[in-house]
C-alpha cells in the first residue's frame, strides 16, 4: 500500500481526474505495464486531495522488483509518470520530490 497527495489545485485536480477517465482509451499501455509486471490486482483509491495505491503482488515476490518491469520495453508508462507527476506530491514528512510512499 502507497499513498501520495494531489496538489491543492482545483484545476489540476480536474485534469488528473479527466486523465484517469480516459487511461484505458488514450494510454492502454500504462495498464499493459502493470500485466508486465505481473501485479495481480491494482486499486486506486481517493479521499479528498490523498490517494492510496493496493498493490497486490504474488507472494514471495518484491514490489521495488517488479515495479521496474512496468516501464520496461513501455516508453508510454514512462510518459505517463512523467505527466502524473504534475498532480502529486509527497504526504507529510517525505523527502523532497518523494512521492509515493
Amino acid at each position: 500500500m502507497l499513498t501520495a497527495n494531489l496538489v491543492a489545485d482545483p484545476r489540476l485536480l480536474n485534469e488528473y481526474l479527466d486523465y484517469h477517465a480516459t487511461q484505458f482509451e488514450k494510454w492502454s499501455k500504462v495498464s499493459d505495464g502493470f500485466f508486465n509486471a505481473q501485479f495481480q490486482q491494482l486499486l486506486l483509491y481517493r479521499n479528498g486531495r490523498q490517494l492510496m495505491l493496493v498493490i497486490s503482488i504474488r507472494k514471495h515476490k518484491s514490489l521495488d522488483k517488479l515495479n521496474t518491469k512496468t516501464t520496461e520495453n513501455n516508453p508510454r508508462v514512462d510518459g505517463w509518470n512523467t505527466r502524473m507527476k504534475k498532480y502529486q506530491e509527497g504526504i507529510s514528512g517525505t523527502s523532497p520530490g518523494e512521492v509515493w510512499v
